[in-house]
């Protein structure tokens, strides 16, 4: 007989955490519980939670669904300490993957576990410690969780509950042995597309063969990836005017702005965001705005005429925007007026004349929009 004895932990009147035992001959298998089927019922929804235990000898899991592959075997009675008895005769092959750790950052991590034991009447999913450290991996038990360590690196966290340790798991893919998956495998570009707002597949290229990105590391070459189908819906545009040669020779010599559509309203109450972009700096400020009226378009303006003041002692020359009520506005005009800036508009119905806001207002919205 192989047996394993952990001291007893009771919380009020209930045994928690106890030793398991595990015996095995020609006839029978038989592995007994020192822990109530009560204390068993630890959470709201046991199919997703799984307790590690130091004195388990085997993984036992109570959902169908999360099993791969499962065979039939001798049947095993597992006993716990109030006197129920549990009867299986199958055990598995289970993927799942533990959830992140909100407190620590910590990533998903998918698992494999061989030879698990169907108990579905078991009000629990138990993970044997013994099995994960043959895996290779090291469980380490605090005072108010459990961490999972691969090499010396924490990959996954367990929050205690009631003296005993939890961790929160769904089905995953299908990983190929009993260990952790925990590698640096390139990524697909597709994946990195959709995850850096759709950026163009050549700047990805580009950005992972200069490192300039920590992390980005990509598998396919872009000329053999198909045309992403988000992207047309949210960066088609008109063809742009001829571009004018004219670049301002200094800071505040000219001001671009423009106000985007209205979008659905933030949590904020936020349906608009306006833009400055000083064209010989290119340095640019966006606002959100709850309503396009003038006077709220006039105070993000002055905010921003005194940053440029206060900041790059520049002074405001001219301004130039669309032909929008907003700008057109008792309160924006007069601001225009005290301060002696020429607010230049373009023609009507031609965005092309406000071409610099126009191309900065659409750039932010290439990121938002296919997301």
């Amino acid at each position: 007989m192989d047996s394993t004895q952990l001291a007893s932990q009771k919380h009020d009147d209930v045994v928690m955490v106890a030793s398991i035992t595990e015996s095995y001959n020609e006839l029978t298998s038989t592995i007994t519980l020192n822990t109530t089927t009560t204390a068993l019922a630890f959470s709201e929804d046991n199919r997703h939670n799984w307790l590690i235990d130091s004195g388990t000898t085997s993984h036992l899991c109570r959902n169908i669904d999360l099993f791969e592959s499962i065979y039939n075997v001798q049947t095993v009675t597992i006993e716990t300490a109030s006197g129920d008895a549990f009867m299986a005769n199958q055990r598995g092959t289970v993927h799942i993957t533990i959830c992140l750790d909100p407190m620590t950052q910590l990533p998903d991590l998918p698992i494999t576990l061989l030879e698990v034991i169907y108990v579905p009447k078991l009000n629990a999913n138990l993970l044997s410690v013994g099995r994960m450290t043959h895996a290779n991996m090291d469980v380490m038990f605090y005072k108010h969780y459990a961490s999972i360590q691969f090499h010396g690196h924490a990959v996954s966290h367990g929050r205690k509950v009631n003296n005993l340790f939890i961790f929160t798991a769904l089905a995953s893919p299908k990983v190929t042995s009993e260990s952790i998956r925990y590698s640096n495998t390139n990524m697909d570009i597709t994946l990195w597309h959709h995850r850096l707002a759709h950026t163009n597949y050549y700047t990805l290229e580009q950005m992972a063969r200069l490192k300039t990105a920590r992390g980005l590391t990509i598998g396919t070459k872009f000329e053999n990836v198909p045309q992403c189908t988000d992207c047309p819906f949210g960066k088609q545009t008109r063809a742009p005017f001829q571009r004018s040669n004219r670049t301002p020779e200094h800071i505040g010599d000219i001001v671009v702005s423009d106000i985007c559509r209205p979008f659905e309203t933030s949590i904020g109450g936020y349906r608009y965001f306006v833009t400055w972009l000083e064209v010989k700096s290119q340095y640019s400020s966006i606002d959100f705005l709850k309503n396009k009226e003038s006077k709220t378009v006039n105070d993000s303006f002055e905010k921003f005429i005194l940053w440029l003041t206060k900041q790059k002692n520049a002074n405001v020359k001219m301004i130039q925007t669309d032909n929008g009520g907003e700008y057109m506005g008792e309160e924006f005009q007069h601001t225009c007026h005290k301060l002696g800036i020429i607010h230049k508009t373009s023609s009507p119905y031609t965005p092309e004349h406000n071409s610099i806001a126009e191309r900065y207002n659409r750039t932010l919205q290439e990121g938002a929009l296919p997301i």
